[in-house]
């Protein structure tokens, strides 16, 4: 599967993008034709917005307090306190926040064929249930095709760092790096 993927990637029907990670899956997707007549795959990601709508869909009576729950950014938290305060109804505060707008749709991959967009989808689900199973770690660099980044190893010094400037320690080892060996 990670074979394939990189595969994907590296023939350009797949773009290097983090994003990958944050598509709805439970939207589904849209497949349609461009101009070019090559089918187009769309999806859904997820958003701060997008789980707000999916929790309005799926409970249609709640409170704002409800929301709170949801794992969403601390700004959003702090908006929906502000309407909570102003007792808002739910339905009002989806209003006034767009939420109905959403689910925004994006283009993932163009093909000739319609059936490699349903596995490219599929495949990206696999691999996104195998992420939230714990059986893989994309924080590994053996990733890092997926995001395009290149990880470099850094030093991580366990001392304690000089926060005031006046660290005699820390700016004699930066000055003469030979100074490390000796003890204060």
């Amino acid at each position: 599967m990670i074979a394939e993927l990189k595969h994907l990637i590296d023939n350009k029907i797949l773009s290097t993008n983090e994003s990958y990670f944050d598509i709805a899956f439970h939207r589904g997707f849209i497949i349609d034709t461009n101009e070019n007549e090559e089918y187009t795959i769309q999806v859904s990601y997820s958003s701060d917005s997008e789980k707000i709508l999916t929790y309005y869909e799926n409970k249609k009576d709640f409170e704002l307090k409800e929301l709170l729950d949801l794992p969403i950014q601390d700004g959003a938290k702090a908006t929906i306190k502000g309407y909570i305060e102003d007792n808002i109804s739910p339905y009002d505060f989806l209003v006034k926040c767009n939420i109905f707008t959403y689910p925004k749709w994006r283009v993932l991959a163009t093909s000739k064929k319609r059936e490699k967009l349903e596995n490219i989808f599929s495949l990206l689900k696999e691999f996104r249930e195998l992420i939230n199973q714990g059986f893989i770690n994309t924080l590994v660099s053996d990733f890092d095709f997926i995001s395009g980044k290149k990880r470099r190893n850094k030093i991580i010094e366990t001392r304690p760092k000089c926060f005031d400037g006046l660290c005699v320690e820390s700016n004699i080892s930066k000055i003469f790096p030979f100074a490390r060996e000796v003890v204060f």
